[in-house]
């Protein structure tokens, strides 16, 4: 599914199977002409021109037919889940989220759902990547574990002016496995709290 995932990604940018070289890395290759191409990470967010490239460049049309009021929420997911999930997500359909499940959307479909969406729950983590194309000023309701944070994230937010505010709560870690992977849960005064804050 990954690999099928970053083809899709790389078509949408005009980058077809036919342009893709894949070697298997177990001897030296040397080509005869090459770009280099240099790294555009900088303290842990990649430069604001590359960001911009991602957004303006994509080869196709979208329908704007996706929610704009968003949960998402990890529920299937093997790390950093929401404990109280079946409490947590009646509240926030309650306030006009629609919970969708963004790991199961094909890439262009992901890039659709961040474009329009003007106000996004969502646990800290990967599903947040879908930033780099959301519109300027998108409020973001970012949850997570107690005592841990990514600022990859919240930079990305700051890229598109967003109004961010996250809510914490207590980690179930059982001190296996990385603590920041573990389940915790979300306060519903909590939750309600930062939805203010938006």
């Amino acid at each position: 599914a990954y690999g099928i995932r970053l083809r899709a990604s790389l078509a949408a940018y005009g980058i077809g199977i036919d342009r893709i070289i894949v070697t298997d890395g177990s001897r030296p290759l040397r080509l005869s002409r090459a770009w280099c191409v240099s790294p555009i990470w900088s303290d842990h967010i990649p430069h604001p021109t590359a960001i911009e490239l991602l957004r303006t460049t994509l080869t196709t049309e979208f329908l704007e037919s996706s929610p704009t009021v968003v949960a998402l929420t990890r529920r299937e997911w093997h790390s950093r889940g929401i404990a109280n999930a079946n409490e947590i997500i009646p509240f926030l359909e309650a306030t006009g989220f629609r919970e969708v499940d963004v790991a199961a959307l094909p890439f262009l479909g992901q890039v659709a759902l961040f474009r329009t969406a003007r106000r996004i729950f969502s646990v800290i983590g990967s599903g947040l990547t879908g930033l780099i194309y959301s519109p300027d000023g998108v409020e973001v309701l970012a949850a997570g574990p107690a005592r841990w944070g990514d600022r990859f994230f919240y930079a990305l937010g700051q890229l598109r002016a967003a109004r961010w505010v996250e809510v914490r709560g207590p980690s179930s870690w059982n001190g296996c496995g990385e603590m920041r992977d573990a389940p915790f849960t979300i306060a519903p005064a909590a939750l309600a709290e930062g939805l203010s804050q938006l």
